[in-house]
C-alpha cells in the first residue's frame, strides 16, 4: 500500500485518490461500478488524508468527503447566498463551539456544498460547509450534517446548513466573508 504514496509531495490529493482507484481496478480486474466509485473515492481519500496526518503527526480523521471540483466550484457560486441567509438567522455561539473555531475567519469559509448523499452511504441529503484549511477543534476541513442521519430532503438539508452556518458565524470575530 505504502507504494500508493511514492512520490506523494509532487502529487495532489486528487492524483492520489485517483491512482487508488486505478489500482484498485487493476487488482480486481475490471473497473469500480459507477454506482460505487463515490464511496471507493471517499475511502481513497480518508486514507491519503490520514496518511498525510500521520505524517505530521496529527490524529487521524474517522470520516472523510471527497467533494468533485465540480461540486466545489457549484459550493463557492452557492456560499454568498448561504452566507446571506445564515446571517438573518438566529446562531448562538456556544463556548464549546467557540474554542472549536478559535482563530478561523469567514474569509476561510470556502463553500457550502449541498449533495445527496454518496453510494454506500444512507440515502437522503448532506450538507457540508468546508473551510479552506483544516479547523484544529474538527481536525478536518469539513463540518456538516450527519453522514449517518441525512435529511429527508434537499431543503431540510439547506435549511439545517444554514443553521450551522448562522452558529458558525456567531462564534467568528470579525465577519469578513
Amino acid at each position: 500500500m505504502y507504494d500508493l504514496f511514492d512520490g506523494a509531495a509532487s502529487a495532489s490529493i486528487d492524483e492520489l485518490v485517483d491512482r487508488f482507484v486505478k489500482r484498485l481496478e487493476a487488482s480486481v480486474g475490471e473497473p469500480v461500478p459507477d454506482d460505487k466509485l463515490d464511496y471507493v473515492r471517499n475511502i481513497a481519500y480518508l486514507a491519503v488524508v490520514n496518511f498525510e496526518r500521520a505524517e505530521r503527526g496529527e490524529t487521524p480523521l474517522r470520516t472523510a468527503v471527497h467533494h468533485s471540483d465540480d461540486q466545489i466550484q457549484a459550493g463557492r457560486a452557492a456560499l454568498p447566498h448561504f452566507l446571506q441567509r445564515a446571517r438573518k438567522a438566529e446562531g448562538k455561539a456556544t463556548l464549546k463551539l467557540k474554542r472549536m473555531l478559535d482563530g478561523v475567519r469567514a474569509a476561510e469559509i470556502e463553500a457550502v456544498i449541498v449533495y445527496e448523499s454518496p453510494a454506500g452511504a444512507p440515502r437522503g441529503w448532506q450538507a457540508d460547509i468546508m473551510f479552506s484549511r483544516a479547523i484544529g477543534g474538527f481536525g478536518g476541513d469539513i463540518i456538516g450534517t450527519t453522514g449517518d442521519r441525512p435529511c429527508a430532503t434537499r431543503k431540510e438539508a439547506e435549511e439545517q446548513i444554514v443553521d450551522a452556518l448562522a452558529c458558525v458565524l456567531a462564534c467568528i470575530d470579525g465577519v469578513d466573508a
